[in-house]
């Protein structure tokens, strides 16, 4: 039992240095804890916990190539990995550019058992999604997003991001009805404020091209107006007189 209090009070000096920023601290507990007694070390044993920890901390810094070796050693150790691990592993090939290993990574979850620990959660079905958009392949994106759906998740705060990532994939693919059908959605039918990505990804989906058609201002506009209302929109895709863009279709609010 003490072993185990031991771990966990390094795996949250870990989380702790990492929030202020200091990942060369953050892998030196790791390492310390790992390395064995002779070596001056506390020949501790982490757990998928500890792992994930020093993951992340080597992902805040940047530090992609350590962070996969943080993931090796917890291969080599026997330990399967969690959601969340497997999350910030998708987040590293993500920043990588491979985007191949991240949605691997995404497949293996989805196969899991439903009460497996790697079974996917909302977290993951965003971050995959963030992969594939970032990784050109925005109907990829569109299906992780389908598979959400279907999911049965129910983590409301978290499906903002999620929402916000389905709205940048058909940004990236200039998809706009669906877009504005999602936007619409997010904040009307599940009740959810729209956040600034969201806003930001359906409003350059009407910049892109600088192509202002009345579709697009049409979008634009409804945009503007769901914001202004602080997301509370009512799910039927209509607006008010006060949301619709001018005639010259010129839409100049700042989100």
């Amino acid at each position: 039992m003490a072993v185990v209090r031991m771990d966990m009070l390094c795996a949250q000096l870990i989380r702790v240095c990492a929030d202020h920023s200091d990942a060369v601290s953050a892998l030196s507990v790791y390492e310390w804890m790992r390395a064995p007694r002779s070596a001056g070390g506390a020949a501790l044993k982490p757990t998928t916990y500890t792992y994930t920890a020093a993951m992340r901390a080597a992902l805040g810094a940047n530090l992609l190539d350590r962070a996969l070796q943080v993931w090796g050693d917890c291969q080599v150790a026997g330990l399967s990995p969690d959601s969340r691990m497997c999350i910030t592993y998708m987040e590293v090939c993500t920043r990588l550019g491979q985007i191949d290993r991240a949605l691997q990574m995404y497949s293996q979850m989805r196969n899991a058992p439903a009460n497996s620990p790697m079974a996917p959660t909302v977290h993951a079905y965003t971050a995959a999604m963030r992969a594939a958009t970032e990784g050109g392949r925005w109907a990829r994106a569109l299906d992780i997003w389908a598979d959400l759906r279907s999911s049965g998740c129910q983590a409301t705060g978290a499906k903002g991001h999620a929402y916000a990532a389905a709205i940048s994939a058909c940004a990236a693919g200039q998809q706009w009805q669906r877009a504005v059908a999602l936007f619409d959605d997010m904040a009307g039918v599940a009740g959810i404020r729209p956040d600034v990505v969201s806003c930001t990804a359906l409003v350059r989906l009407v910049n892109l091209g600088r192509t202002l058609n009345t579709s697009a201002c049409v979008c634009a506009g409804h945009c503007a107006g769901i914001c202004r209302r602080g997301g509370q929109g009512r799910g039927s895709g209509a607006m008010d007189a006060g949301d619709r863009p001018q005639a010259q279709c010129e839409f100049t609010e700042e989100i």
